[in-house]
């Protein structure tokens, strides 16, 4: 929403994501994250490595109705 409501402003989106605390903390899994969050739907701990560009494509094609499920399909 903010990013529409920017004016669709990359680079205040960008700086948005980096700069928020989803971003910016740890990886590591703690005992006490665990029992509080097993399934990690509070987004507190983050995949040891970040998606490449093909999967954040796929992801955004996904998430906007656009992705061909089969292999194949049109262009």
């Amino acid at each position: 929403m903010e990013f529409r409501e920017s004016g669709w402003d990359v680079k205040k989106l960008i700086r948005l994501m980096v700069t928020s605390s989803t971003y910016r903390q740890s990886a590591r899994v703690s005992e006490d994250k665990l029992k509080v969050d097993p399934e990690n739907r509070l987004l507190s701990r983050g995949p040891r490595f970040r998606m490449d560009a093909e999967m954040v494509r796929d992801l955004a094609l996904a998430s906007s109705g656009l992705l061909e499920p089969s292999i194949g399909g049109p262009a």
